[in-house]
């Protein structure tokens, strides 16, 4: 090699270097090396010279090495290797002190050709970056710590309601979030210049001074911490009641305080509480005595504290009867929805004292007289607890829901009866034919259900009018009762569709079918007469088809649709039979 290519290192300057240098010749043996690389190896410099790459270094980058070393030579051009960029590459060189304290080592390496394309010899620069990049994750380690710290923080604000605010006591601009901005009607937008300016316009003139007071003396370490009520103005040109708590959260070295930081809850409803609470209690008394629910408060052992003039009309006693719980019981008749007697013991008083919970919805019926009908109290007990947490008194209130049950009866019974014929309807239908399976079943008897389509009912209505086309089905209901028995039934499913269920019809098919063909020739007779509106005359037909049942193979509405499909099979082969009548 000419002495022109020959590495010029001053003398001592290569060892005092902190990265790794080492020379190969022409046979990719170590040339040169320098004394970091040597401490760092933790190999002697004979060691290491005229040594291959793989045998100095084994099992380490020294299988990327060599293949970077020819193709560096081979282009004229640097090449770069870095363990730090490829988690499962090793160093060139391992560290023992660093392996044993867990540490990985970060290595980037340089190789470069001397003279040019094709040169013989060949620098390797080995620079150790795992400094750095120790930093550099601990930065990140520190950035996602700090992120997550943050998330908890808004998921609590978040949780909370809380309004948050940071005050920069060195330019005095504030820091707020968008739920501060919620309770006073704004979006943080619409606050224009976050200064301290903003919060003097929008505290209320009378707490501004005793609040700046109260977080001077924060400031100024007097006290820990900003604990303050005040009022705001609201967008909608109310006030709010706030409540502010702060702390210093950063002070510079000499202590004097640079940022506070704190939250706001909007306590409005809670002060709105405290004045409805303290009026309450003025009226209490007057509402006690006019109140239309009956009130009875009594000690544990029975003994009468309060009732009103509610309580003993509603029960229908004096208020030397209320006096004794005992006396009550001589005195009323209760009971339950049921029908039983309610003894002393199973009255709502007992019930809570067991158990120290409220009582809700207590339904019971009171009749003050064999001529009168039964007054229905809803009662809703709870325990008062004393300071110690035993219960004290039991208070119950009584309302009168006599109009209520009676509403829901009717109710009832309008859900269950057809309005025009006064035939049960659909839903009825299909409870008591649920019951007549079971029947069926228990009993081993034959039952039947039959589907009636009134022929010819559209006519009657759209050349009549729908006044006699009810007036038509009134009529074929009525009938159909006339025909059966009384332990049928008789059902209009809407339309001109009715629907009958026969049982006891025997204990085999054939009994059953005859039984039944006799009811729907008698049904059929029946609504074939002739009805009369007035001067309207109407000659009436239905068709009529059956499905038998014996216990619970089928579901009710497999019946009915058995029933149904039997009626249209009987309509068309009517049909049928008209056609060949008049074609003959």
């Amino acid at each position: 090699m000419p002495e022109s290519s020959r590495p010029a290192w001053p003398s001592g300057l290569a060892d005092r270097l902190q990265l790794g240098l080492l020379l190969l010749d022409g046979e990719d043996r170590i040339e040169t090396v320098n004394l970091w690389l040597c401490q760092r190896a933790q190999r002697t410099e004979s060691e290491l010279i005229g040594r291959t790459l793989a045998e100095a270094f084994p099992a380490m980058l020294a299988g990327r090495l060599p293949a970077a070393v020819k193709s560096a030579r081979s282009q004229g051009m640097a090449a770069m290797l870095s363990s730090s960029l490829n988690p499962t590459s090793l160093p060139l060189f391992a560290d023992a002190a660093a392996a044993g304290r867990g540490e990985r080592l970060h290595q980037l390496i340089r190789v470069a050709p001397l003279g040019g394309k094709g040169e013989r010899k060949t620098l390797v620069e080995i620079t150790d970056v795992s400094a750095a990049v120790a930093k550099e994750r601990a930065l990140k380690r520190e950035q996602q710590a700090l992120a997550a710290q943050r998330q908890r923080l808004h998921n609590v604000l978040e949780a909370t309601g809380a309004g948050a605010w940071e005050w920069d006591l060195r330019t005095h601009r504030l820091e707020l979030n968008e739920r501060w901005a919620e309770m006073l009607g704004y979006q943080l937008a619409e606050l224009g210049e976050l200064h301290v300016d903003l919060w003097r316009r929008l505290v209320h003139p009378d707490d501004v001074a005793p609040s700046e007071a109260a977080s001077q003396r924060v400031i100024e370490g007097e006290r820990e911490q900003f604990d303050q009520e005040f009022r705001m103005r609201h967008k909608d040109g109310s006030w709010i009641w706030v409540h502010s708590r702060a702390r210093v959260v950063e002070r510079n070295e000499a202590g004097v305080a640079l940022t506070l930081a704190g939250t706001h809850l909007d306590m409005t409803r809670r002060k709105m509480a405290e004045a409805a609470r303290h009026a309450a209690e003025q009226r209490f008394r007057h509402l006690m005595g006019n109140i239309p629910v009956g009130i009875i408060v009594r000690k544990p052992d029975g003994e009468l504290i309060f009732a009103n003039q509610t309580a003993c009309a509603q029960l229908g006693v004096t208020t030397d009867d209320v006096v004794s719980a005992e006396r009550m019981d001589r005195v009323l008749r209760c009971r339950l929805p049921d029908g039983s007697l309610l003894p002393s013991a199973a009255f709502p008083r007992e019930e809570v004292l067991r158990t120290g919970a409220p009582l809700r919805n207590f339904l019971f019926s009171v009749q003050h007289s064999e001529s009168q009908a039964p007054l229905w109290l809803n009662c809703d007990a709870f325990p008062i607890f004393d300071t110690e947490g035993r219960i004290s008194e039991v208070a119950m209130g009584l309302t009168d829901v006599s109009a209520l049950k009676r509403s829901e009866e009717r109710v009832r019974q309008l859900a269950f009866i057809d309005t025009l014929t006064g035939l049960p309807n659909r839903r009825l239908l299909i409870e008591l034919l649920d019951k007549a399976v079971l029947r069926s079943h228990r009993h081993q008897q034959f039952g039947a259900l039959l589907f009636l389509d009134l022929n010819h009912f559209k006519f009657v209505n759209d050349n009549y009018g729908h006044a006699v086309g009810d007036q038509l089905l009134i009529e074929a209901a009525r009938r159909l009762r006339v025909a059966l028995r009384d332990s049928d039934t008789v059902a209009r499913l809407g339309g001109d569709e009715f629907v009958v269920s026969l049982e006891e019809l025997g204990g085999t098919a054939e009994e059953a079918e005859a039984a039944v063909q006799g009811v729907a020739d008698k049904l059929r007779q029946s609504l074939g007469e002739d009805y009369l509106f007035g001067a309207i005359r109407h000659r009436g037909s239905a068709s009529i088809g059956w499905t038998l049942y014996l216990g619970a193979g089928r579901d009710t509405d497999a019946l009915l649709r058995d029933a149904d499909a039997a009626m249209y099979a009987a309509k068309r082969a009517e049909r049928a039979a008209r056609a060949r009548n008049q074609t003959t």
